[in-house]
């Protein structure tokens, strides 16, 4: 049960580390060093909610909107309860 518990924190932490690292990318204006994190993100954690948006800000800043709306559908389909999916995909 414990092993368990501490794997979930351990991939959250993963999860999240993706994520500020790609942020920062984006910060300084990095986007293909952003595309390269958001990539290796999404191999490990193809539907994390925030690794998915990510994704859809990352080619939203890179200008490939075709892309960014493709992230945004997986969002959708991933979780579906979920809003943000659905306005992120209108944007798009």
């Amino acid at each position: 049960m414990h092993v368990n518990i501490a794997r979930k924190a351990y991939l959250s932490l993963r999860a999240e580390y993706f994520v500020s690292l790609s942020k920062e990318s984006l910060d300084y204006g990095n986007i293909s060093a952003a595309i390269d994190t958001v990539t290796k993100a999404l191999e490990h954690f193809p539907d994390n909610v925030n690794i998915l948006v990510l994704a859809n800000d990352v080619y939203r800043a890179a200008g490939n909107f075709s892309k960014s709306a493709f992230f945004a559908q997986l969002l959708i389909d991933s979780h579906p309860s979920n809003w943000v999916g659905f306005a992120r995909f209108a944007q798009d």
